[in-house]
């Protein structure tokens, strides 16, 4: 069997795979696979300050990037994006949001923002000069 890799997958393939898991999960008497994408924006006087992607399925919630410029950074733009998700997801039902972050960039943010972390496991000793793990978070939206 051969494997092969396409490293920019264009939206119709995910269309094609999405289909396919709809399919197997209406079989078995599951809803369908149909993520929504949203983008959250920070900003004021045309000047974006941050953002945040994420997307949504089977009532869960999922942060995949955020991102708030330097110059913003502790000045409650990363708190109103979460927020702002934290809100969308409460108003489509979701049972809760997950993420993942690395000790490097978000480790505590997400904990003062009321997140569990679920797990950690290292990231290349390699790649950065100390050791660094990757970290994932979870906070329930419903009991």
């Amino acid at each position: 069997m051969d494997v092969s890799i396409v490293e920019q997958p264009s939206e119709a393939d995910f269309k094609r795979l999405g289909d396919g898991l709809s399919a197997y999960t209406s079989d078995k008497g599951g809803a369908a696979y149909s993520p929504v994408k949203v983008l959250f924006r920070a900003g004021d006087q045309g000047k974006v300050w941050g953002e945040l992607i994420a997307s949504m399925n089977w009532k869960q919630f999922e942060v995949t990037l955020i991102l708030v410029q330097e110059t913003a950074r502790g000045k409650g733009v990363g708190s109103a994006l979460m927020g702002a998700a934290e809100a969308f997801a409460r108003k489509h039902d979701c049972f809760g949001i997950e993420l993942s972050t690395t000790t490097f960039q978000g480790e505590g943010f997400y904990e003062r923002l009321g997140y569990e972390e679920v797990f950690r496991r290292p990231i290349d000793p390699g790649a950065l000069a100390a050791p660094q793990y990757k970290i994932n978070y979870y906070k329930p939206l419903k009991p």
